[in-house]
């Protein structure tokens, strides 16, 4: 009787919130549906760690079909607007979830011991692993990855836990949800794979301590950029250099004026300072979008690498002119 009043109780949130096609950064209505469903069939006992909070449209669902939500955000406006909601046994917390990782480790284990967590902060490979040790290290079994359909740098975190689950002997049940392989996300993206998948880990309560460490060092084992990697990112960049070139070019060559199109053919020197210095405004652009130098990170981050590299572009508005 329980389980229905919460399941109806849902439902009727889950149709009030706008669909992924309407609201990019929220979860789908089905992915709402799929989850709701799951944690119901738990008993809606589990208390849930929500890594990203947004809107917080996901936070309230959650706090219908769970014993008790913890969620987090970075931006405080986000966090406030969940506190204004007065909702009972939500605990909303404004942290930086990768600045300090004893510091935010602390904070959590305040509020737990957790269950299920929810992987929906920063969306690429580097954040989204980190954020999957923090869960692991505060004992949940149940990891939720969203978009790993829209983000390979998320994807490629779900894929390389799972594969060192399972090479140490872990037992996993893999759950997709969400909108299906193929179906329209929002604006002209569509999904590659599941919107989502819930990863659940049968067997690591059972042998806690060891499993989960072992899982916890593999997990946190240095990954370094390969050779292959480093020349295709460093072309990438020395092709946005070649464009940003070219529209220097045409300008220089179209303004009429004899001494800068004189010095452009003659002054090689001039001209090698010219490129030097567009290199490193795109570098030091891609390292903004990064927080980091895209050398610094592994081949698993290269989907995320090309995203800063396209991101990178737009900003300095580097297109080719024929």
């Amino acid at each position: 009787m329980i389980n229905q009043y919460t399941e109806s109780r849902a439902r009727l949130y889950i149709d009030t919130c706008p669909d992924k096609s309407e609201h990019k950064a929220t979860i789908s209505r089905q992915f709402k549906k799929d989850l709701s469903k799951y944690l119901i069939e738990r008993k809606c006992r589990d208390v849930f760690l929500e890594l990203g909070t947004s809107s917080g449209q996901t936070t309230q669902l959650l706090s219908i079909v769970c014993n008790r939500v913890v969620t987090v955000d970075n931006v405080l406006s986000n966090t406030m607007a969940i506190d204004s909601l007065g909702l009972h046994n939500v605990v909303s917390l404004c942290e930086d979830l990768y600045s300090d990782m004893n510091s935010i480790l602390t904070k959590l284990d305040r509020h737990g011991p957790y269950d299920v967590s929810l992987i929906d902060a920063v969306h690429t490979y580097k954040h989204s692993l980190s954020d999957v040790v923090k869960s692991l290290v505060l004992e949940c079994n149940v990891l939720i990855f969203d978009d790993i359909g829209l983000f390979d740098g998320v994807n490629n975190t779900y894929q390389r836990v799972l594969s060192e689950a399972q090479n140490l002997g872990i037992t996993c049940n893999i759950l997709p949800v969400g909108k299906l392989p193929g179906s329209h996300a929002h604006g002209k993206k569509t999904f590659k794979r599941s919107e989502g998948v819930i990863l659940e880990f049968i067997n690591l309560s059972e042998n806690d301590h060891k499993l989960r460490k072992q899982l916890i060092m593999c997990l946190n084992e240095k990954e370094t950029m390969s050779s292959h990697v480093r020349d295709l990112v460093n072309t990438k960049i020395e092709d946005l250099v070649d464009n940003r070139m070219k529209v220097a070019e045409h300008g220089i060559m179209n303004s009429g004026d004899s001494a800068m199109i004189r010095m452009f053919k003659t002054d090689t020197k001039a001209v090698q300072q010219t490129r030097d210095g567009f290199r490193d405004t795109i570098v030091n652009e891609i390292k903004d979008i990064l927080k980091c130098h895209p050398e610094s990170l592994p081949d698993n981050s290269l989907p995320d690498i090309l995203r800063a590299l396209s991101e990178a572009d737009e900003v300095l508005q580097v297109v080719p002119t024929n």
